[in-house]
């Protein structure tokens, strides 16, 4: 068994074991489509007469008249010059076009490539990304290192056995480097709780009626924590906090682009799926072994920290939860009962102090939601 080597390296080995340049494109769609169906079961694909696809390679949602996300797949061994720009151009062209004339709407477009970008490359992408901010598509790109990344997924292992199976034990083989078993997910049934939560308004603020998933994510974080805290297990903390300094330049870079799509009222279609995604493909931090939940509730416990949100005035909706849940100033904060301990009262328990006694601040400083500056 071989380990999986650089991404040059690595997609080298799979053109010459396609055989044909037409053999490798086919082959290398089918392994960006396994790899979306990971994470998304129903991802598909479409192909007609001719090859005719509408621009999409591979898609999740509703082509009769919705919303659909593709991932476009060019197999480009090598992108150290202007060449392949042409062929990014008219890929997402194209599928603009038919999305106007099949009436369905692309919300979100990747382009998927093997190869590593040379800088100044990377610096024109970046750029005709930010050019297409007037379309309303958020537009990504999985390059080779982060298919790589993505390979590497024990989730994903069914995959590169299929295309990459000298990397892989055969099945049945111990592996020489068994993956550690991931932290335990800890369960509620009672999502009430959560009713008066920051996070969870800020959910409905963005037109996300049900929230049982979200809730379920912070409890296994929050438990988590928690764990970690009783426990004394003070690395095991810091670690956790390095998670949420990276999952808030996730929702932070989002956030910045799908600006360019918000609603009249303030809405971030995009936004919540995007940061989510994302954030459950992020590495684990030092010396941890997360579920994907934990990761997920990460970014929940951000938002419940009152540092970020899902609609452009998130901050105003911050300053309006603070003043409907603060005591008066003069009144005594109610004592612990047994049940602190949940989540939920952890949250009332931290509003109670600071968070509660700056709540009239917040409101006296200008804070109505028109006027939030959003950074």
């Amino acid at each position: 068994m071989n380990p999986l080597a650089e991404p040059s390296k690595l997609f080298s080995r799979f053109a010459d074991d396609a055989g044909t340049d037409g053999a490798a494109r086919d082959r290398f769609q089918m392994l960006v489509t396994d790899l979306v169906k990971v994470k998304h079961p129903d991802a598909a694909t479409v192909e007609g007469p001719g090859n005719r696809d509408w621009g999409i390679d591979t898609f999740i949602g509703q082509l009769a008249g919705g919303d659909i996300r593709i991932w476009q797949s060019k197999f480009v061994l090598e992108w150290q010059d202007k060449t392949p720009q042409s062929q990014v151009r008219s890929s997402l062209q194209s599928a603009l076009k038919q999305a106007a004339e099949h009436k369905h709407t692309i919300s979100a477009w990747t382009l998927v490539v093997p190869c590593v970008l040379a800088p100044d490359q990377m610096k024109w992408f970046k750029g005709w990304v930010k050019k297409q901010s007037g379309s309303g598509v958020a537009i990504d790109m999985w390059d080779g290192t982060e298919l790589r990344h993505q390979l590497l997924n024990r989730d994903a292992i069914h995959v590169r056995r299929e295309y990459f199976p000298h990397t892989v034990a055969p099945d049945g083989a111990p592996s020489p480097h068994p993956a550690p078993r991931s932290e335990r997910v800890a369960m509620t049934e009672d999502m009430s709780q959560f009713e008066t939560a920051l996070f969870v308004r800020q959910l409905r603020e963005a037109g996300h009626v049900e929230t049982d998933s979200a809730c379920a994510h912070y409890f296994a974080t929050d438990a988590l924590i928690r764990d970690y805290e009783a426990k004394g297990q003070d690395d095991a903390v810091a670690s956790m906090s390095e998670l949420q300094l990276e999952v808030h330049d996730v929702w932070e870079r989002h956030f910045n682009q799908e600006r360019a799509s918000t609603s009249a009222d303030g809405l971030i279609p995009n936004l919540l799926h995007l940061v989510l995604d994302d954030v459950a493909k992020c590495d684990n931090p030092p010396g941890l072994y997360l579920a994907r939940a934990h990761k997920k509730g990460t970014t929940h416990r951000l938002v419940e920290q009152q540092k970020a949100g899902w609609v452009t005035h998130w901050r105003g909706v911050v300053a309006e939860h603070l003043t409907a849940t603060a005591t008066p100033r003069n009144t005594a904060p109610i004592p612990p009962t047994e049940a602190s301990d949940s989540p939920a009262a952890r949250v009332n328990a931290e509003m109670s102090g600071a968070a509660r006694e700056n709540a009239a601040d917040v409101i006296d400083t200008d804070t109505t939601a028109n006027s939030v500056e959003v950074p």
